[in-house]
Order: structure tokens, then sequence, then C-alpha cells
């Protein structure tokens, strides 16, 4: 099934249902040619937060495939576009359908309250995607299989209440 279908199928569903909110959609910037996995991290303090252009919020990854912002993860749907600098748009697909963009996955906050319990803020602290074709992708190992910078303890936004 077309991947464009699937998304305006999905779409429609949650807009009848009710069972989703839209977010402010993402326009992804990244080197001609760039493959490998693309990490960002969220909510970190002293960084500058995501620009907002003409109602898509723009992230410029450099060659490195890592960013680091204080803004945060909009949660909800949006329809996300991923270009090469050149204006080159990334398709993302399902398995055999010939795209180039897999895998996005994301870490959520989580902190320990009284007597050992936890619970999520709910809001993400990086998101992580891979560019290339898919037998690349495949073969990748995992997001967390890279050398990113750490973020560390306290060079994060303060958690909401």
């Amino acid at each position: 099934m077309n991947w464009y279908f699937q998304r305006a199928v999905i779409t429609m569903a949650a807009l009848i249902c009710g069972c989703g909110k839209s977010r402010t959609p993402v326009d992804w910037s990244i080197p001609d040619g760039y493959e490998g996995w693309i990490k960002i991290d969220y909510n970190v303090r002293a960084t500058p937060a995501l620009l907002a252009v003409a109602g898509h919020r723009i992230i410029r990854v450099p060659a490195s495939g890592y960013v680091q912002t204080s803004s945060d993860l909009e949660s909800g749907w949006a329809f996300d576009r991923v270009r090469y600098q050149n204006g080159e748009v990334l398709k993302a697909s399902m398995a055999g359908e010939g795209g180039l963009v897999w895998g996005d996955v994301s870490e959520w906050e989580v902190v320990t309250g009284p007597m050992g319990t936890s619970h999520t803020t709910g809001r993400a602290l990086n998101e992580c995607f891979f560019v290339g074709s898919e037998a690349k992708f495949n073969v990748a190992g995992g997001c967390d299989l890279n050398d990113w910078p750490k973020v560390l303890d306290g060079a994060r936004t303060s958690p909401p209440k």
C-alpha cells in the first residue's frame, strides 16, 4: 500500500475518532547525500530553540547527524518532511516500498518519585531515525550504537510538574 495513502487513512481515522491532536509539522533539512542515523536531543539547556518558519519547525542537521535543542518534541500528528539541503524530499515507507527514512524512535523521560515509584513526565528526551536504503537500515544496528554526545544530568530543562 502506498505510504502517502496509508498516512491519509491514518490521519482521517484520527480525525473521525478524535483520538489524536495535531502538532506543528517539522521540516528536517539534512546534508546532501547523508546516510546513517540522525539523533536530536530535546530540552537541553543553553542550546538554541527550534526555528519556526511558515508554520513549520525547522531542524537543520549538521554532517555529524546530531542536534541538540532547548525545544521539546511536540506530541500529536503532522505531516513532517525530511529533505536534503538541495530540496530533494526523502520518502518514508513500509518495508519493500523503496523509502529512505526508517526506524523513527523516541526515548521518553521517566522520573522516580516517593518510595521508588516511577512515571513518565510525558516529554521526549530524544528522537532518532535512519536515512538510507532499506538494505542499509537492516544492517545499521540501532541508533543507540552510535557514539553520540551524552546529555549530562542537570543539563536538561526542568520537567513539567
